[in-house]
């Protein structure tokens, strides 16, 4: 027993018959490897050809340790749960149906596939890579569509987008006041009272790229810190006029303060906080 290559796929392969096989059209249009059996027609029974079949396969599956899977009853539809995606090596977990929003030239890589099955499952990143690019680095140019499948049958999708400027479309940083959670847009004033309480909690873009954002509360300095390192999350920050420095203002009066998200290059986003009478 040997392997005899008919370079089937090539465009001079010396067999282009193999191309109308069942195994090669398996493989070609919906990603499962397949091999064929085939008996002598000397063998004297259907039975006994059947007992070969048997012997073969059986064989086959013990050669690469395949273990049989023992199917429920009844099987459940295949589902996609989420994908943990690489975007230039940050890996971002992104939900059936979701969006990912990367830069044009990003490098997404499909490391996950999180379903209801674990064996079978492959996805294809259209317009791109090939057959199945899981675990494949696919650099990106336009929008596309990642489609998930369960052997052959499609089970979920996650879009694309690519965005050609450079920048994202929205920012958002994540606060609580007075132990309520809220999301302020880049640009939007968050309305405080004297005595109020806030905690800066995350920043992020809609590119859902992973960074890790300085988010500081311009003129204000944690009591107790002896170097100011301008990182104020996770600080539960009660609002009064008189710990706050009056010359980080908007205009200087004491009322409206800036509140910035930054990375070493510089500041890349900030909301407002007006402190109310």
């Amino acid at each position: 027993m040997h392997l005899f290559n008919t370079r089937t796929n090539a465009n001079n392969t010396p067999y282009p018959e193999m191309k109308k096989t069942a195994t090669y059209f398996a493989l070609k249009e919906y990603c499962i490897p397949s091999f064929g059996i085939e008996t002598s027609k000397n063998l004297p029974s259907l039975e006994m050809k059947i007992l070969h079949h048997n012997y073969a396969i059986n064989e086959f599956m013990r050669e690469f340790g395949i273990i049989p899977e023992q199917p429920k009853i009844l099987l459940v539809k295949p589902k996609l749960h989420y994908a943990v995606i690489s975007v230039n090596n940050e890996p971002v977990i992104v939900e059936n149906g979701g969006s990912l929003f990367v830069e044009e030239n990003d490098i997404i890589k499909v490391i996950h596939i999180e379903s209801n099955y674990e064996r079978g499952l492959s996805c294809d990143v259209l317009g791109y890579g090939s057959l199945n690019d899981l675990r494949k680095e696919i650099i990106l140019k336009n929008n596309t569509d990642i489609i998930f499948r369960k052997d052959n049958i499609r089970m979920g999708s996650i879009n694309v987008k690519v965005r050609k400027n450079g920048r994202t479309k929205y920012f958002v940083f994540i606060v609580t006041h007075n132990n309520r959670k809220k999301a302020i847009l880049e640009g939007e004033v968050l309305r405080v009272k004297e005595g109020d309480t806030i905690e800066l909690i995350e920043a992020f873009g809609d590119n859902g790229h992973s960074m890790d954002y300085i988010i500081n509360f311009k003129g204000f300095i944690p009591a107790g810190v002896s170097k100011n390192t301008g990182d104020d999350r996770g600080v539960k920050i009660k609002i009064a006029r008189k710990r706050l420095i009056k010359k980080f203002s908007k205009y200087g009066k004491g009322r409206i303060y800036p509140v910035t998200a930054e990375i070493s290059s510089g500041e890349r986003a900030r909301f407002w906080l007006e402190i109310e009478d």
